[in-house]
């Protein structure tokens, strides 16, 4: 398992739980990877769009542009994926939810049983792993 991998988890599981992006939201999302050190990981063209809507913001102005809110979307995905890409449970929480949906016979009974599912998939070898 690779970084690429769990970036993809958190990534499509981002997609499909994140609705509509609210400027305090960017607000907070900027300040948190600034202070993690991973703001200068997003792409420089998000990160400028992230800043100039923020900028606009504060400044009084409303954001109605639906393409612009999509691509805000897509920056605030990033920078939450660059954010929980190294949280440990919600790689294995998200991996154990993708076993529980694909391999028949498994029964989770709460989110610890999900996590240590993940946990055990994450400890098992390449050649023994089921598909998620």
């Amino acid at each position: 398992m690779g970084v690429g991998f769990s970036e993809a988890l958190i990534e499509d599981y981002l997609a499909s739980r994140l609705g509509g992006v609210k400027p305090h939201v960017l607000i907070a999302l900027r300040r948190r990877a600034v202070r993690l050190g991973l703001w200068w990981r997003v792409k420089p063209l998000r990160r400028a769009l992230v800043d100039s809507v923020i900028m606009y913001v504060r400044r009084g102005g409303v954001v109605k542009s639906p393409s612009l809110l999509a691509q805000l979307r897509q920056a605030a995905i990033e920078v939450l994926v660059q954010i929980l890409a190294g949280k440990l449970t919600l790689v294995a929480y998200l991996i154990g939810v993708r076993l529980i949906g694909r391999v028949k016979g498994l029964v989770a009974n709460g989110v610890r049983d999900l996590v240590a599912l993940g946990i055990m998939w994450l400890n098992t070898p390449n050649w023994y792993r089921p598909d998620v």
